[in-house]
């Protein structure tokens, strides 16, 4: 695609007004001088006028109105070359603002949630340092889950890194194995460190098994299996995923076993998208959608409607794509999830792209690029920007 849109800054406009001042003199200079001539011809033929034996004549006339015509079509031009020309600076000053006004607000926006996190940091380090295991445990675990809804993954992580050493100091190894294998594991997939997070999950893992806690083991071998998914490494996707499967049937713990089951058909689905299998991988993804929908977890049945999308453009399913891409947009934003909002706006740019409609699909990426750099994930953030630009 090709950037229709052309960003003039400060300094390059700057550089244009040289080149062009020559040329607003000369324009200038002629209008005035015509204005000049012409009321010097109209002197002239006054006074030939009044003297005898040069009576007035037609030519005096012919070109009284042409100097007069001329010269007012070029003082008119010239002002409103003028006037275009401030209010084009007007323009570029008046967007150059709205800039700077965006960007001082984001800042702003930023700054302050940036100290609330470090404030709330601030308070569980200093309960941690004060041997306040249960205070870190019950401040820090229930954040667990909106932070990583609405994408604050960083935070996180910190905070699962308090509840973790919390937790294992005060002999709670479930609570332990929990933090290992979501608050820090899996959200550092989310980051894209893929090496980190394996390493987690494997010592949430042990802990969970330590403590029989067979549904953080299943847990935490799909987990695995997603990595491996992402990694592309379907013989080991499957081993992880038969594994969970074997874990599964030991949890007896109704509800938690039917979100585990949903969650493991999920993870089925997307090693049939991952093997080509397009058709099954479809109907595993409704299946699972279904029955998160069942458990009422709209957090999660949201995010399917990426995937589902994902599968019908892979099968050039264009109208059934952009359907499922824009579900997702609009449960992601109003429930928001930032990180389901990303995958159905690249999914729409990817859709756009293939209906030719170029400037809509960079529109989009622009959007899915702003999202992955207020998640942190600035090489993502770049390459999305490239691809718009491109």
């Amino acid at each position: 695609m090709t950037d229709l849109t052309t960003t003039t800054s400060p300094g390059q406009m700057t550089s244009t007004q040289p080149s062009s001042a020559p040329i607003r003199l000369l324009v200038s200079t002629l209008s005035k001088t015509l204005v000049a001539t012409g009321a010097l011809w109209l002197l002239l033929q006054i006074i030939g006028y009044f003297i005898p034996g040069n009576p007035w004549s037609t030519y005096r006339w012919v070109g009284l109105v042409f100097f007069l015509v001329t010269g007012l079509v070029c003082g008119l031009g010239w002002d409103l070359i003028v006037t275009h020309t401030h209010y084009m600076k007007a323009q570029v000053a008046l967007q150059e603002a709205e800039r700077l006004n965006a960007t001082l607000n984001a800042l702003s926006t930023e700054n302050s949630s940036r100290l609330a996190a470090d404030s709330l940091l601030t308070m569980l380090r200093e309960a941690h340092s004060r041997n306040a295991w249960r205070e870190v445990i019950l401040v820090g675990r229930p954040l667990s889950r909106p932070l990583w809804l609405t994408g604050h993954y960083q935070l996180r992580i910190e905070i699962g890194k308090l509840v973790e050493s919390a937790a294992a100091l005060s002999e709670q190894p479930e609570i332990q194995a929990a933090a290992l294998i979501d608050d820090i594991g899996w959200t550092n997939v989310a980051l894209r460190h893929y090496d980190e997070a394996v390493k987690c999950i494997q010592r949430g893992l042990g802990v969970a098994k330590d403590a029989n806690a067979h549904g953080l083991v299943c847990r935490a071998l799909r987990h695995l299996a997603g990595i491996a998914v992402k990694q592309k490494d379907i013989e080991k996707a499957e081993d992880f995923s038969s594994q969970a499967e074997k874990a599964l049937t030991l949890v007896t713990n109704t509800a938690e076993r039917n979100e585990l089951t949903a969650g493991l058909a999920y993870q089925r689905a997307t090693q049939l998208q991952l093997k080509g299998l397009f058709p099954e991988a479809l109907s595993l993804f409704l299946e699972a959608q279904q029955q998160f929908t069942l458990l009422s977890d709209r957090d999660r049945s949201i995010k399917i409607f990426g995937s589902i999308g994902q599968v019908h453009l892979a099968m050039e399913n264009l109208d059934e794509a952009k359907d499922s891409f824009r579900h997702g947009l609009v449960s992601a934003r109003v429930s928001s999830r930032p990180d389901c909002e990303l995958v159905s706006l690249v999914g729409l740019a990817r859709v756009a792209q293939m209906e030719g409609s170029f400037s809509e699909a960079k529109k989009n990426l622009r959007e899915a690029s702003a999202i992955a750099l207020n998640l942190r994930d600035s090489t993502y953030a770049a390459e999305l920007a490239q691809k718009a630009s491109s």
